[in-house]
């Protein structure tokens, strides 16, 4: 119910009665001595003058010191900046005053008290008295301040000087100095800004011209609240900066301009939130979504077409890995042993209405920790296989046969892992260092199993256990032994041989010697003998009997290649090896030095033969040669001769050893010049057989000249 206020005459009839008027619980008594106005403004109820008493009591109380918002350095008892009032306290409306004999040193403009400190030699003592109000009731309560006159040699606030500084004030003052949230400025402004409340020696107060874009702006802290207004256009606001210049008190003004953004529809700010995805986040660098490490910073707002939107964001659901301090995320990477972590993060996008959007979720990965030292020799000793040993082709762990060399360290899991202090359990598998030395068993063994384990460590930090590998060491097979017997098995283990071999399996067997002993055992792996028979592909020159070869030699000259073949053999196991001798002859014919001359002096004719020195003689052959050279004119008389006793008159016999150095022989012969003469050498091995030894090596024919 609504009273209005009405006025009640109170005619001259009633002058001498008294009477009372009471409306909505309030009582007055009128006595008649004047006309009187009653007024009542309460809706819906009324307070008895008790209860009226009792709130400004409430009031005066709350109205305190602390109500009073100073200078950051300020306090009652030392003021040098402007003073902010309250207009209120609880459910009062307080308005303020100064006594007049400080009104050179305060100015009270509403909720704004400007100070002009004093430039004499003391400060200055202010009272001011706070009224406050309730109803028609009032109360008032004082405060007491002192307002510090200026330093000694500062500014005197002449008028000069004070009109300079505050038109350096305002020259100095820009938008540059608002300070706007992320992505805000003054052309696009959706949130709250704050406003400069000094520059320089000024002091500035700010004003908005209406209030629908910024509802209102706290001249202490310089904060003006925005609120975006639904329309089709934004909104430009004129904001007034009022410059009051500290010491003077002089005042002047400068506008700027800002532009509130309009509120956007449901629908456009469903828009804005369709559009948030992991592209929108600007990740510290080197980080990208699959691999975030360091802090980062959200982004409070979002354009999508034009329209412009505010977000903010939530972890759904909340994460160790990331903390949320309005758009900072602060990152803490899992342990190592945990593993990454998966967060995701949600935006809310709002546009100046009462109506929010939840965008999609936007999905990164947190990178787990580096992992420690020990964690990483861990996971080298986990991660440790047969394969990272190296063996020599074309052995495996499940295989070792030869020698090879163990890892003095490897990259496993990333890691650079290093190895040391390898051990054996089996004999079969040596190690010294990073050697190892494999053995094998014989034949008629086992196959060994072993296992070598040696220690891991990262930057020096060992592992919690010991790198283990199982390796099986086959003993040698029957056929292995074979093999290891005919490679040992050379010419080297002959006797009886006259020279050096020119290679493994080539020998030379030479007079005088007559026979070779060949091994009939072996000697192959791990001490196991193989057997050892032999046979000759041409028993004329060298026959095999046993262990022994008989060479037979003969006198043409030439020399015989024979094969022998060793035949070697161990349980089912067999192979052969050949060698290649060579059974030299035991005469090797000398060489003519020069074509044979036949000559006529004048008295008589001769035959010269010339033989080179030999280079073919067998080291040791010491037998010496028979030659002998005939001459004929007819061919056949040459033919006639079946061996060297058998020569005639026409031949003659010159014995000599292998010839060393140019030999050369003349025969004394009668012919006459332009004859047609023929020569036949003929030579032989002393104590052998005329059948048997004779040789014809050279026939020779020419003509008789002069010399």
């Amino acid at each position: 119910m609504i009273f209005e206020a009405r006025k009640i005459l109170v005619s001259s009839a009633l002058m001498t009665t008294a009477f009372a008027v009471a409306a909505c619980g309030y009582v007055r008594v009128f006595d008649g001595s004047q006309d009187e106005k009653i007024s009542w403004s309460k809706s819906g109820g009324y307070q008895t003058d008790i209860e009226v008493v009792e709130s400004l009591k409430l009031c005066t109380e709350a109205l305190d010191q602390s109500s009073i918002i100073m200078g950051s350095d300020d306090s009652l008892s030392s003021v040098t900046e402007n003073i902010n009032l309250p207009q209120t306290s609880a459910t009062c409306s307080v308005s303020w005053s100064a006594d007049a004999e400080s009104s050179s040193w305060i100015s009270i403009n509403e909720g704004l008290a400007t100070i002009t400190r004093p430039t004499g030699t003391t400060d200055e003592t202010v009272t001011l008295t706070a009224t406050l109000a309730q109803g028609r009731s009032t109360e008032t309560k004082t405060f007491t301040l002192t307002v510090k006159r200026k330093a000694a040699g500062s500014n005197t606030g002449s008028s000069s000087n004070a009109a300079t500084e505050l038109a350096a004030c305002k020259s100095n003052l820009s938008s540059s100095a608002f300070t706007f949230a992320s992505g805000d400025s003054t052309t696009s402004v959706i949130r709250n800004f704050t406003l400069p409340v000094t520059q320089n020696t000024c002091s500035v107060s700010w004003s908005a011209g209406g209030t629908s874009g910024i509802t209102s702006i706290n001249n202490s802290t310089g904060v003006a609240t925005v609120s975006r207004q639904a329309g089709a256009t934004d909104q430009t606001i004129t904001l007034t900066a009022t410059l009051t210049h500290t010491a003077s008190g002089i005042i002047d003004t400068k506008t700027f301009s800002v532009t509130v953004l309009r509120a956007l529809s449901n629908a456009e700010v469903d828009t804005c939130a369709a559009s948030v995805d992991i592209s929108k986040i600007n990740f510290t660098s080197p980080d990208v979504a699959a691999v975030v490490t360091q802090n980062f910073t959200l982004p409070s707002r979002i354009n999508t077409g034009g329209n412009i939107c505010l977000l903010s964001w939530s972890e759904v659901p909340d994460s160790s890995a990331t903390a949320l301090g309005g758009e900072t995320v602060t990152v803490t990477r899992p342990a190592y042993a945990s593993g990454d972590s998966s967060v995701t993060l949600k935006a809310t996008a709002s546009a100046g209405t009462a109506y929010t959007a939840l965008s999609a979720g936007v999905n990164f990965i947190v990178s787990r920790a580096p992992a420690t030292d020990l964690e990483k020799a861990n996971e080298c000793l986990a991660g440790f296989t047969t394969g990272n040993l190296t063996f020599t082709n074309p052995d495996t762990a499940a295989s070792v046969q030869s020698n090879f060399t163990l890892p003095s360290g490897a990259t496993i899991s990333g890691h650079s892992c290093v190895f040391s202090s390898w051990q054996s359990n089996n004999s079969a598998v040596a190690v010294a260092g990073t050697s190892a030395t494999v053995t094998r068993a014989a034949d008629t063994g086992s196959d060994a199993s072993v296992t070598i384990s040696g220690t891991v460590t990262v930057n020096g930090i060992s592992a919690s256990g010991a790198v283990t590998a199982n390796l099986t060491v086959p003993k040698y097979t029957e056929a292995e032994s074979v093999a290891a017997c005919k490679t040992a098995l050379t010419t080297t283990d002959f006797t009886g041989l006259a020279n050096t071999p020119k290679t493994a399996t080539t020998g030379t067997i030479a007079a005088p010697t007559t026979s070779i002993t060949f091994p009939l055992v072996k000697s192959g792996v791990a001490g196991v003998s193989c057997t050892v028979s032999w046979s000759s592909n041409n028993a004329s020159y060298l026959s095999v009997s046993g262990g022994t070869g008989t060479a037979t030699h003969d006198y043409d000259g030439s020399h015989t290649s024979v094969t022998l073949t060793a035949s070697l053999g161990r349980g089912s196991a067999t192979d052969t090896k050949a060698f290649t001798m060579s059974v030299r002859s035991k005469f090797v014919a000398p060489t003519l030095k020069s074509t044979v001359a036949f000559y006529n002096t004048g008295n008589f004719s001769k035959i010269k033969v010339a033989f080179a020195a030999s280079t073919l003689a067998d080291a040791g052959d010491t037998s010496t040669i028979s030659y002998k050279v005939c001459v004929s004119k007819d061919s056949s008389d040459l033919a006639t001769i079946t061996s060297m006793d058998a020569m005639g008159s026409g031949c003659q016999t010159v014995n000599t050893a292998y010839p060393s150095v140019d030999s050369p022989l003349e025969i004394t012969v009668s012919a006459a010049s332009g004859e047609t003469w023929k020569a036949r050498v003929y030579s032989k091995v002393d104590g052998q057989p005329n059948t048997d030894a004779k040789k014809i090596l050279y026939d020779i024919s020419g003509d008789v000249t002069y010399e």
